[in-house]
């Protein structure tokens, strides 16, 4: 972790202006300039700036910060805090945000805020550990994030108030609606990590490559009722196939669930339903059983027949379906 002298936290205005002039700001840390503009905050300073540019923006634009690094800044100062304690709860340790050591990344620590706002220890202490140690990729993080945002039902926008993200946002565990999106979020992380290999035993050909994807709102535009979708490029295929997810912690009302799969059918090459228990299915969907933790069980689809022409028809779906494909040759994993 990064060590200095200097105590912010206790600093005056004046002291703390003084530290991020431009003589002494090439040797601050982001944590440092965070903890800095953090305690103007609180010593009142915003309330002393008029005019039209805000008072984060004055302060940082003589000093060369670019204004989106000070914003980051700002917001994880305002709920370092709490993150701090959460950690500690679970024996990570976590120094004041000014100590931490300036090669973690700002935007790393800003997602693990609201990952842990949003899922149990058991998904992001192991998340967290890495971050501190530098030990995942930007991209891996992101991709974490988008599996489980939908728990925070929309609220993940940086807030500009004096409350921070974490006192702005609440996760109410007792909802349905709650619960469901937890469930998918487990489930997308788990497919991400192993549905690769249960396709190359299903289909006994290698992947050449494939693409996981859990945002599906561009699809909800077009009517698509997705919860999961997966690009892949088996061995011997020249073109990418779809395979697509629906995940449902509760099934309970199966002409409703038969009627969403046969809206669905033309737009994918294979269809999933991914539930914690078995469900009676005809053939042309493939059953996968997960508890969020665990797969316990897959029942394989029967091989699907060409894409139904209003899919081949339909601009909307085909250019999503090109975008997928073009993703998956450029980012795809093998």
């Amino acid at each position: 972790m990064a060590k200095h002298d200097l105590n912010i936290e206790e600093m005056t205005m004046d002291a703390v202006l003084a530290l991020l002039s431009s003589k002494q700001n090439p040797t601050l840390s982001w944590p440092m300039i965070g903890q800095a503009i953090r305690r103007l905050e609180l010593l009142g300073y915003p309330k002393q700036r008029s005019g039209g540019q805000h008072w984060l923006e004055q302060l940082v634009e003589p000093i060369g910060i670019k204004r989106t690094a000070a914003w980051r800044y700002r917001a994880i100062a305002k709920d370092w805090p709490w993150l701090r304690r959460e950690l500690l709860k679970q024996a990570i340790d976590a120094p004041v945000l000014d100590q931490l050591e300036p090669t973690v990344s700002a935007e790393q620590v800003e997602i693990l805020i609201r990952v842990v706002r949003a899922t149990p220890p058991e998904i992001w202490k192991a998340v967290a550990e890495r971050v501190l140690h530098r030990a995942i990729s930007l991209r891996e993080i992101r991709r974490i994030w988008s599996h489980h945002r939908p728990v925070l039902r929309g609220k993940t926008a940086r807030g500009r108030g004096s409350r921070g993200f974490v006192e702005s946002v609440a996760v109410d565990e007792q909802l349905p609606e709650t619960q469901g999106a937890r469930f998918k979020g487990l489930v997308c992380q788990l497919l991400e990590m192993h549905y690769p290999a249960i396709l190359e035993q299903q289909l006994a050909q290698r992947l050449l490559r494939y693409r996981f994807d859990s945002n599906t709102q561009e699809l909800e535009v077009m009517g698509i009722a997705l919860d999961a979708v997966c690009s892949v490029l088996p061995d011997g295929h020249r073109l990418p196939l779809i395979h697509g997810f629906v995940i449902m912690q509760d099934v309970d009302n199966t002409h409703a669930l038969y009627q969403r799969f046969a809206a669905l059918a033309p737009f994918v090459d294979v269809l999933w339903l991914v539930a914690p228990q078995a469900v009676e299915l005809n053939g042309s969907v493939g059953l996968i059983i997960s508890d969020g933790v665990h797969i316990q069980g897959v029942h394989a689809p029967e091989p699907s027949h060409v894409l139904a022409q209003e899919a081949l028809t339909n601009p909307l779906v085909l250019r999503w379906q090109q975008r997928m494909g073009m993703q998956m040759m450029r980012e795809g994993k093998r």
